[in-house]
């Protein structure tokens, strides 16, 4: 009697795991991109900047600035990297401090050639106009710590990776660590979207490089913690948005030309907002 009932009874289970199992929605997360398209992007930061020099607060504010990002995909390279030039304009910006408001208008903040693959890690990072070498390299760790490489094989609702990255300071390794975990599957903007959310750290160095006004050379390290969610359309391959609240806590020290070595603290908190407005042909 036992086994005539058990047998339809495991017989019903595995029926349903095997439904279950065949309903599960899995979607390989791919950029898409093609030569000659654009992608437009309308980004908003809000921040707060402290600056603290043995515990005192020698500088403070807060801003509010608006950007729109040009994506154009320049080429696709024969090992499939993109190749990226990525301009940034200022549509505005507000900036208050304990006793003045300073408004500024449209500016181009910056240009950028990015290269990196389909799965969305960051072969380079190459400037049309001249930079510090030490803040061209601190531009590329962020790309390469900053921004999610895809898993090789399908993702569902539930799978999470993590992604660490070695960092040399001071001739010693330190790891920089994210873990980002697919949430759901939901409409955004008009395309089918993985909802993936994100949680970790970054650690970049800041070598060493000349401060005229200081008179001295500056350097230090930069601590941030962040948490966000991207929507990432899986059908055209292409980032939809990005919602994040971050942290930093910057080291800084400047040696002045005289040998006296000043330290001092950045803290800066904030969030950052980037959404698809338009993607075409360009």
């Amino acid at each position: 009697m036992y086994k005539k009932i058990s047998l339809p009874v495991i017989l019903l289970a595995l029926f349903f795991t095997y439904t279950c199992d065949q309903g599960t929605k899995k979607v390989v997360l791919r950029y898409k991109h093609k030569a000659g398209y654009e992608m437009i992007y309308a980004t908003t930061v809000k921040s707060n900047l402290k600056v603290l020099e043995a515990d005192t607060v020698t500088k403070e504010h807060s801003s509010v600035t608006e950007y729109r990002i040009d994506n154009v995909v320049k080429r696709v390279l024969e090992d499939s990297t993109f190749e990226v030039y990525s301009t940034s304009t200022r549509s505005s910006e507000v900036i208050t401090t304990k006793d003045s408001t300073i408004q500024n208008g449209e500016k181009k903040a910056w240009e950028r050639i990015v290269y990196f693959k389909p799965n969305g890690k960051t072969i380079d990072v190459e400037f049309p106009e001249p930079i510090d070498s030490a803040w061209a390299d601190y531009i590329r760790e962020s790309y390469k710590q900053g921004l999610p490489v895809f898993p090789d094989g399908e993702v569902f609702v539930g799978y999470s990776w993590t992604q660490t990255t070695k960092v040399l300071i001071d001739d010693e390794s330190s790891l920089s660590s994210t873990t980002y975990k697919v949430k759901s599957f939901a409409r955004e903007k008009g395309y089918d979207c993985v909802v993936i959310e994100y949680e970790g750290n970054m650690v970049i160095p800041i070598k060493p490089y000349t401060v005229e006004k200081a008179k001295g050379i500056r350097e230090g390290i930069d601590r941030m913690d962040m948490k966000g969610v991207m929507y990432f359309a899986y059908k055209e391959g292409v980032a939809v948005s990005f919602r994040e609240n971050w942290k930093m806590n910057g080291d800084r020290k400047v040696t002045k030309e005289t040998g006296e070595v000043t330290g001092f603290n950045v803290i800066v908190e904030g969030d950052y907002t980037e959404t698809l407005i338009d993607r075409k042909k360009s």
